[in-house]
């Protein structure tokens, strides 16, 4: 019997776990019993009888336990009276998945109540796959573990994998297919090809710790907080190197504040399991992205000096057949004619790039600001040894961040 006056620094990290799974587990009995209904939302988005079943049981379940929840859904909130644990909560993740027989599952993740949470502050979760009954539970600081009908099975992760994972679903937009595929491109260089693409992103996203894949990543600008960080707590507790995509960590980013959650966190996404392996990805991809900047302003304005002009067009013959080789080489041609406007054009992209990554977390570590500088000056290095071109860029860093 848990006491009526539970108080918050009374439910231990492990206990709060066994409610989450308690409550999936309620989750579960409710679908038994709830017919199927779809309609749309917002214009593109499914929701079911399913997703509102499964909330009410949730609530259903921490009332019955006398625990006071701030409740935050894909399906809305809901705040009880001096809560004494936030909920951020995937009622369904995967609607489409399950109106097709596809995996699909619940995301849960759970924090002591605060006016002010950060994504630390997250202590237990718990991803249940409904299509074959799995659940994946993780508890901050102890681990994490499979659960298979009656069984609690660990992982070791003490085999090696070529496997990877690249999500192309959901992309509603060129420039996200752009952008996807320039991840899956160099995914296939450094891992080897592989052809097999996920969805139903916080569900699958756990499937890596079972099936030992080496990376994911999401570059997609499409997931939410409570489609990715239930998983990024298994997966972290699991040995995996988790960040955005660019390689900035997010632990430390403010997760919700007087229960407005912060919908930047958990966007553009990747996992890996090595060290060696996360800064091969973060350094590649930081050099694509500013690439596909740079070939988006040829593509969108054409605001170049006739200068530049005639050495872009020059290559542009070869754009569709490698456009990141094709702007690199641009860069290149550009960087022997005019080094130090290069400089300063590579040091606005930086600056864009940091500003952006301040306001969505509200706080960015020394060390991958330290990282990413380090990479975009041996990005520099790579177009041109003249030191004009790095003048030219630690000139023009603007530091609204500092």
């Amino acid at each position: 019997m848990h006491n009526e006056n539970l108080e918050v620094k009374m439910i231990a990290n492990k206990e709060l776990s066994v409610y989450l799974l308690e409550a999936t587990f309620e989750a579960e009995k409710a679908l038994l019993k709830s017919p199927t209904i779809v309609s749309e939302k917002n214009g593109k988005d499914l929701v079911t009888s399913w997703d509102l079943s499964i909330q009410a049981a949730l609530l259903d379940y921490f009332e019955r336990q006398r625990i006071k929840v701030s409740f935050l859904g894909e399906e809305g909130t809901y705040l009880d009276e001096c809560p004494e644990i936030v909920l951020l909560v995937d009622e369904m993740e995967g609607s489409q998945n399950a109106i097709n027989a596809l995996p699909f599952g619940i995301n849960i993740a759970a924090a002591p109540y605060g006016p002010h949470l950060k994504v630390q502050d997250l202590v237990a979760s718990v991803v249940a796959n409904l299509r074959d009954g799995r659940k994946f539970v993780a508890i901050k600081g102890e681990g994490f573990g499979t659960i298979e009908g009656n069984t609690s099975v660990r992982n070791p992760f003490k085999k090696s994998t070529d496997i990877w994972e690249v999500p192309l679903g959901y992309i509603t937009s060129p420039q996200q297919l752009k952008k996807q595929f320039d991840v899956y491109n160099l995914f296939s260089s450094l891992f080897g090809p592989q052809y097999r693409s996920v969805d139903s992103t916080g569900t699958r996203l756990v499937e890596i710790t079972s099936a030992n894949i080496r990376a994911y990543a999401d570059y997609r600008d499409a997931t939410k907080p409570w489609d990715v960080l239930p998983s990024w707590l298994i997966l972290k507790e699991g040995g995996f190197i988790c960040t955005d995509i660019l390689g900035f960590h997010f632990e430390e980013a403010s997760l919700c504040i007087e229960g407005k959650l912060n919908m930047n966190v958990g966007k553009n996404f990747l996992a890996t399991l090595s060290k060696d392996d996360h800064k091969k990805v973060t350094d590649g991809l930081i050099k694509m992205r500013l690439l596909r900047a740079f070939l988006d302003d040829i593509e969108s304005s054409w605001s170049l000096s006739e200068k530049w002009r005639q050495i872009t067009i020059n290559i542009l013959p070869t754009f569709f057949l490698d456009p990141i080789r094709s702007a690199n080489n641009i860069l290149k041609g550009l960087t022997d004619k005019t080094p130090e406007l290069v400089g300063h054009y590579v040091a606005e992209l930086f600056t864009e790039i940091i500003r952006d990554k301040k306001e969505s977390y509200g706080f960015i570590e020394e060390a991958d600001l330290s990282s990413f500088k380090n990479t975009v000056e041996s990005f520099l290095c790579s177009l041109s040894p003249d030191e004009r071109l790095n003048r030219g860029f630690e000139d023009n860093i603007k530091r609204p961040f500092n």
